[in-house]
């Protein structure tokens, strides 16, 4: 990462005149519309808002929307798969009932620990991801669940050392509120989300990261007392990213992007050993580039389907 970097810093300083920024825009000189959407598959994956559209476990909330009464201890192993990326976590929870408005209501607190592999243009690394915290907080009412998220970030994943960035390098924010409603086998819902981005410094260059915004709504069957299917639609819209260089009186900036995404799902509770298997797509479906002190890039986005499927068991 480091070389590309270096050479596009150069290159821009030098021209004076460029307004968009991506440090795989350029290959020794030549424009690389690959390695370009391979950085942009890294720089959007492992975020802090892109974690938050987890459901609660069944463990948590039951298949008609009931919260556990008793506190709830989980390990979950899930694996993330897309074209270039390849992140495996282990999220370990632990929820607890609370008596604060007189409904049943749940505090959910977990920890994810990611192990992930990536490759941008042939250049590949891999180790420990962004480490993140979470406070999951659920309401019952008679027909309908608030679920509130609050997920933090940190940049536990090297960047600068590494031949292709195994996190953000910045320790983001995201606040994540979902409502469910529930009408005998089927129900609803929709939530709306929010991430600030925080910054870092590589060589001499203070990066920093556009926040992001989100809006997700969709529905869920109960085919039996064991088996789930649903779907959502969730749009994203990320900001640009700032890139401040020591001695360059004017910041540069990289565009960001809007993305509109379908996720089917399925989950299914394995009773013969007290255990859930969920398994998702995320399809993309319409996107674009979001600029607005920059300019967009000469290529369009080319995103891939992501594969998520995990086991989760309480203890």
């Amino acid at each position: 990462m480091k070389k590309h970097l270096l050479f596009v810093l150069t290159f821009l300083l030098v021209a004076g005149s460029a307004h968009a920024f991506d440090p795989y825009y350029y290959t020794e000189g030549e424009y690389n519309e690959e390695a370009g959407n391979d950085l942009n598959a890294i720089t959007t994956t492992g975020t802090a808002i892109e974690s938050i559209q987890t459901p609660p476990s069944t463990s948590i909330v039951t298949m008609d929307g009931q919260i556990s009464e008793t506190p709830v201890k989980a390990i979950t192993v899930e694996a993330m798969i897309s074209d270039n990326i390849q992140t495996y976590n282990i999220p370990i929870s632990y929820g607890f009932p609370l008596s604060l408005t007189g409904n049943k209501e749940l505090l959910d607190l977990k920890v994810v620990i990611p192990w992930t592999s990536r490759e941008i243009d042939g250049v590949d690394d891999s180790g420990l991801g962004d480490i993140s915290l979470a406070a999951n907080y659920l309401i019952r009412f008679p027909q309908f669940l608030l679920d509130s998220k609050l997920n933090i970030k940190f940049p536990t994943g090297e960047v600068e050392d590494a031949d292709v960035p195994l996190g953000t390098g910045s320790t983001d924010v995201a606040l994540y509120f979902n409502g469910t409603w529930y009408f005998d086998r089927f129900s609803i819902k929709g939530g709306v989300g929010y991430a600030y981005n925080g910054d870092y410094d590589i060589m001499q260059t203070d990066i920093t990261h556009g926040d992001e915004y989100l809006v997700a709504a969709g529905g869920d069957y109960n085919i039996s007392e064991t088996m789930r299917a649903g779907g959502l639609l969730v749009y994203k819209s990320r900001d640009e990213d700032k890139y401040e260089i020591a001695g360059n009186p004017s910041p540069l900036y990289s565009p960001g992007i809007n993305t509109l995404d379908l996720i089917p799902s399925f989950t299914y509770l394995w009773k013969t050993y007290n255990a859930e298997f969920n398994a998702s797509l995320s399809i993309p479906v319409w996107d674009e580039w979001n600029s607005d002190k920059g300019t967009d890039y000469a290529y369009d986005p080319d995103r891939s389907v992501k594969f998520n499927i995990g086991v989760s068991k309480p203890f």
